[in-house]
């Protein structure tokens, strides 16, 4: 896909995504700069072309073209409704009994009880850092447990990647104001590294360069990593709360397809988020994002949000994306099937994050008392019905 072929050849598909997205792109550059390539590469081999100016005029338009080739968006799915705003989703199922009452936080029931504390986080490492204390602790290791289980059972290899990823797999990864915005930078290295914010990088990384075996495909992983993100700090709601915080615990599903029937599999993943959610017997509701509100990696995603009672709506848990060959075309990972090399698809999907989980499982289980009971799935691993 980053490929000047591949433009030439979906130019249409291009241009009408690039509109849904309301995509700044500057797509008539990139096919200006390719016109002036083409045009300088008749006159080098004509011999109508100063050499050696030529040449390097050759190489700085090539380079051009490969930096605009990397940050081009993926073609949207046609399935995704177009939006003018990232509020423009289409709601496709609500599931559970949502509780209608204006009920403490999860905050100050955590606070209240002495397991979560911001005020001493803050001390030692700013805004949106956290201590979780004592059966809270335990209870978010019970998640993980859970949900990597579940996936396990379901043929998915578990992978616990590393935390620090090399710039270069993930600038080809993410677009570029994600990428400043969200990354810890990791100081005095000699290459230049960032904390994950998704464990997704790391996974998608894990085969790049290489020809994956087509009897391997669908490769399955379920990865756990911690992740960062810096951006968290830049927004004003939630600032004492488990929703947005700068470090928290992920669970991630992620596919390595032919690219024949790739949905199939990002219909996998969503199932299997929303199974998790209904196991854990909270309200939630799944939502297909609009054109503007999916990533350039993607070609369509379709969220799942828990409710949670003291804000009264519902809020995001879980992404579900194909990326089709967005990834793989920069990571160089194929598979050859019937003697034609092709690029892999790459699916991925949240299986849960723990601390907005753990958000809304403590306002949808929490009593008048701020008692806090433990969903039926997690007690055996939890070994009691109740914290707090």
């Amino acid at each position: 896909m980053n490929t000047i072929k591949y433009v030439k050849e979906h130019k249409r598909e291009i241009i009408n995504s690039l509109a849904k997205r309301k995509s700044d792109y500057p797509f008539e550059y990139l096919l200006k700069l390719e016109d002036q390539r083409e045009q300088l590469t008749r006159a080098y081999k004509s011999g109508s072309a100063e050499t050696a100016n030529a040449r390097k005029n050759l190489r700085g338009l090539g380079t051009e073209i490969n930096r605009l080739l990397i940050h081009l968006p993926n073609i949207l799915d046609e399935s995704v409704p177009i939006g003018e705003t990232e509020k423009d989703y289409v709601v496709m199922k609500r599931e559970g009994n949502i509780i209608k009452r204006a009920g403490r936080s999860h905050t100050d029931i955590l606070e209240r009880h002495g397991l979560l504390d911001f005020e001493k986080a803050e001390k030692i490492s700013g805004k949106r850092f956290y201590y979780l204390i004592g059966d809270l602790v335990l209870l978010e290791q019970a998640l993980i447990r859970f949900a990597i289980d579940l996936l396990v059972k379901k043929g998915f290899t578990a992978v616990s990647p590393p935390t620090i990823i090399k710039n270069k797999y993930y600038s080809r990864l993410v677009e570029p104001k994600e990428f400043q915005n969200s990354a810890f930078g990791v100081s005095n290295t000699k290459e230049k590294l960032s904390l994950l914010t998704t464990s997704e990088y790391a996974v998608a990384s894990m085969h790049s360069g290489e020809i994956l075996p087509i009897d391997m495909l669908p490769l399955r992983y379920v990865a756990l990593s911690p992740c960062f993100r810096k951006e968290a700090d830049k927004q004003k709601e939630d600032i004492r709360s488990l929703m947005r915080v700068g470090q928290f615990y992920k669970i991630e599903q992620f596919v390595f397809s032919e690219q024949e029937g790739s949905q199939k599999y990002f219909n996998e993943l969503l199932s299997n988020a929303e199974e998790i959610y209904a196991k854990l017997e909270l309200p939630y509701e799944v939502v297909s994002c609009s054109s503007v509100d999916v990533g350039i990696s993607a070609s369509k995603k379709v969220d799942i949000g828990a409710y949670i009672p003291s804000q009264g709506e519902y809020r995001e848990m879980v992404s579900c994306s194909n990326c089709t060959e967005w990834q793989s075309s920069r990571l160089n990972i194929k598979y050859v099937k019937e003697g034609i090399t092709k690029y892999v698809h790459t699916l991925n999907s949240t299986a849960l994050a723990t601390t907005r989980t753990l958000a809304a499982i403590v306002e949808n289980y929490s009593d008048k008392d701020g008692v806090i009971r433990v969903p039926n799935v997690l007690i055996s691993y939890l070994g009691k019905s109740q914290i707090g």
